[in-house]
C-alpha cells in the first residue's frame, strides 16, 4: 500500500497520505509535508518531541496537527521525519498525541518553503483504509 502521493500547483503544492487507520494517515501526512520541504531519505532522525493537540472533527485536527509542526519547524528549527500519532475520541471532539523525530534543519538539504496548511481541497475519507487530501501554501 501507498503511504502518500504529492499533487503541484502554481502557488500550492498537495498532497495525499494513507493509513489502515486514522492515526496512521495522520502519520503519513506529517511525512508528506516534510518531503515537500526537505530532502530526507538518508539520515535518520535523532530529536523528538511530543505535539498534542485538540480539535472538535477530524479536519481541523489534522489542520491544527499540520500547522504545529510548520510552528516547530520555524521555532524548533527541526524537519521532523517520522510520527507516532494516537487520536482519541473525547467528549467534544478529538485529541491527538503524538511524538515527531526529526532532523536539525542545518543538516539537512531544505527544498521549499511551507508557509501553511489550508482547508482548500482537505478531504478526509474512510473505505477500507483512512486517506487524507491537504493543500499547503508554499
Amino acid at each position: 500500500m501507498k503511504t502518500h502521493e504529492i499533487h503541484g500547483h502554481t502557488s500550492e503544492v498537495a498532497f495525499t497520505a494513507y493509513g489502515k487507520t486514522l492515526a496512521g494517515a495522520f502519520e503519513h501526512a506529517g511525512v508528506a509535508m516534510f518531503d515537500i520541504m526537505a530532502e530526507t531519505t538518508d539520515q535518520e532522525p535523532d530529536n523528538t518531541t511530543t505535539i498534542s493537540c485538540e480539535a472538535t472533527d477530524h479536519e481541523a485536527l489534522l489542520y491544527d496537527f499540520l500547522d504545529e509542526l510548520i510552528y516547530r519547524r520555524d521555532t524548533e528549527y527541526m524537519i521532523y521525519t517520522s510520527f507516532d500519532v494516537t487520536i482519541e475520541e473525547t467528549g467534544t471532539g478529538y485529541r491527538l498525541e503524538a511524538i515527531a523525530s526529526g532532523i536539525p534543519m542545518d543538516q539537512i538539504q531544505t527544498t521549499l518553503d511551507v508557509k501553511a496548511v489550508t482547508y482548500s481541497g482537505m478531504t478526509i475519507e474512510h473505505d477500507n483504509h483512512w486517506q487524507v487530501t491537504v493543500t499547503l501554501d508554499v
